[in-house]
């Protein structure tokens, strides 16, 4: 993700990472959860972007095409990206033959 960390202020990261739950190194985590770190981004940056008016409730209802828009990602690095960290669901099994046995007593 091409978020420009090194332009936020000290105030604007400790309010990311309040309202995110996470420190900002998480971004680059591919196992964390990101909702509430974009959205919490998407209010900073917006915010900087002459609308101090913008809330959290307004970030937190953002599309994650919204959030990428504000945020200057375009929306196919962040797809491809998304692609290649996350991994594939094991498919579950019915078999009785995989199942836990189910105890009797």
């Amino acid at each position: 993700m091409a978020i420009d960390s090194a332009s936020l202020t000290l105030g604007e990261i400790a309010t990311v990472e309040k309202l995110g739950g996470y420190s900002l190194a998480s971004l680059d985590d591919s196992s964390a959860p990101k909702g509430n770190m974009l959205a919490a981004l998407a209010l900073v940056y917006r915010r900087r972007q002459g609308h101090p008016e913008f809330s959290w409730n307004e970030a937190t209802a953002l599309t994650i095409t919204e959030a990428y828009e504000i945020l200057g990602i375009k929306t196919t690095e962040a797809s491809d990206a998304i692609a290649t960290t996350e991994d594939k669901a094991p498919k579950a099994s019915r078999s009785a033959k995989t199942s836990p046995a189910t105890p009797t007593e």
